[in-house]
């Protein structure tokens, strides 16, 4: 998509994959010492709620907001500058993931860097693109904005 392309509203918008590599090549990152940082959030109320979000600085569509939410079902949105986005998802794919970060995460409490998630996040994000049974449904809004 080039800049003339987004200034005119020209071009519809397609989230696709986001490959990642160790240079971490489909990123704006400004050095090597960025700090990535993502944010996981459980709510015990009357029910329980994960909120995993996070900040994808991607070449492809600039920063990419996303968040990850289960709540008996699981959802993801995505903003970007253009428009947001919301999907439903599997909830098997959202517990597999949230366990591989959850057990990451707590890896690095010995570790002498902070964790970011980088890896788990783009991981996560791409899975819920690729996944047979997501939908998108921009309805589901609300379940973001209550929040």
């Amino acid at each position: 998509m080039t800049d003339k392309e987004k200034q005119l509203g020209e071009y519809e918008l397609i989230l696709k994959p986001i490959p990642y590599d160790e240079e971490h090549s489909a990123f704006n990152l400004w050095d090597k010492y960025y700090l990535f940082d993502s944010m996981l959030v459980i709510e015990g109320r009357d029910r329980m709620i994960y909120t995993l979000s996070s900040c994808l600085p991607t070449k492809a569509y600039g920063k990419l907001n996303v968040k990850f939410m289960y709540m008996g079902t699981a959802y993801m949105q995505v903003k970007t500058q253009w428009k947001t986005f919301v999907y439903e998802f599997n909830k098997d794919i959202f517990l597999k993931h949230i366990i591989i970060y959850i057990k990451k995460h707590i890896h690095h409490w010995r570790g002498e860097y902070a964790f970011g998630g980088l890896k788990e996040v783009v991981n996560f994000y791409n899975a819920v693109l690729t996944a047979r049974d997501t939908v998108e449904n921009p309805a589901l809004q609300k379940k973001f904005d209550s929040k």
